[in-house]
């Protein structure tokens, strides 16, 4: 399950998630709670870039500059993943009542 807007069904993607955010499709005040989704994301990313680390540094090795640009965009990549599916799958996003 993915966050999605409970005013008009829209899925609403994981970089627009805030504690306080407006639906990309409907405007209607929004909330997320996204704290837990993100502690978890990084600590993921964090073990999974250590194979990334070694995989990449002993192909490349330590000392060259492409090791280091290809270790840097691997790991990107390999977080950009891990937080498309952890916190858009697993923040709950509830309509905020606004006064």
């Amino acid at each position: 399950m993915s966050a999605i807007c409970p005013n008009c069904k829209n899925v609403v993607s994981w970089w627009k998630l805030k504690n306080e955010f407006s639906c990309p499709r409907c405007a209607t005040a929004l909330s997320a709670s996204t704290l837990g989704s993100y502690i978890a994301a990084i600590t993921l990313w964090i073990v999974a870039d250590i194979p990334v680390k070694f995989l990449l540094f002993g192909w490349l090795g330590t000392d060259s500059t492409i090791g280091f640009i290809a270790r840097t965009l691997a790991s990107g990549l390999v977080g950009w993943g891990i937080l498309s599916m952890v916190v858009g799958e697993f923040c709950t996003v509830t309509r905020r009542d606004v006064l």
